[in-house]
């Protein structure tokens, strides 16, 4: 705890930044858990050999989502998830301009 303390006063964080990556990552932790979830062969279409998304799978997309990136090697093919993944880019933007303001 001591270590952690040390480093955000080397790195000039102040409470208003270590909050906003606290909710970002939420905002990436809590995506990949439903990506996770529903990570079936009907929801999503991943070059990678698992029919299922790992939980590693999920987070990349997750955070490639919230940065957006966008690789396209993992992508929803449901209207569901496809729905979800313009959730989660609507949240990210609107939570990016409201700190903005």
């Amino acid at each position: 705890m001591l270590a952690l303390v040390s480093l955000l006063s080397v790195l000039k964080l102040n409470t208003r930044k270590i909050q906003f990556l606290a909710i970002n990552i939420l905002f990436i932790l809590g995506f990949a858990l439903i990506y996770w979830i529903w990570g079936t062969p009907e929801h999503f279409k991943s070059q990678f050999s698992a029919p299922y998304l790992s939980s590693l799978d999920a987070l990349y997309l997750s955070f490639t989502t919230h940065c957006t990136l966008g690789y396209g090697d993992i992508v929803p093919i449901s209207s569901s998830m496809r729905f979800i993944t313009i959730l989660h880019t609507i949240v990210m933007i609107s939570y990016l301009f409201l700190v903005g303001l």
